[in-house]
């Protein structure tokens, strides 16, 4: 998912996982490396923005990171309990 914060300054740049099982420490830091693998959307200046990558899943475990090497690892809850 590509999303635009209403300032244009800031580009999330998301992908949503899914496991029956909560994600421990390997799964979030292993996807956390696959979204930076993929490199930047050929957008037209999308390079000029600040990007935020996030990897969406549905469950951590406790001692799973909520953040690896710059990508943000968040739950649906945690995204819903954000207030503005």
């Amino acid at each position: 998912m590509v999303l635009e914060t209403l300032d244009e300054r800031v580009v999330l740049l998301g992908e949503a996982k899914w496991s029956e099982s909560p994600f421990n420490i390997p799964k979030p830091c292993n996807q956390a490396k696959a979204c930076l693998k993929r490199g930047i959307l050929p957008v037209r200046g999308l390079r000029e923005k600040d990007l935020c990558r996030v990897v969406f899943v549905p469950k951590l475990t406790h001692d799973a990171p909520g953040e690896k090497d710059g990508v943000l690892v968040a739950t649906g809850n945690q995204v819903l309990s954000v207030k503005p």
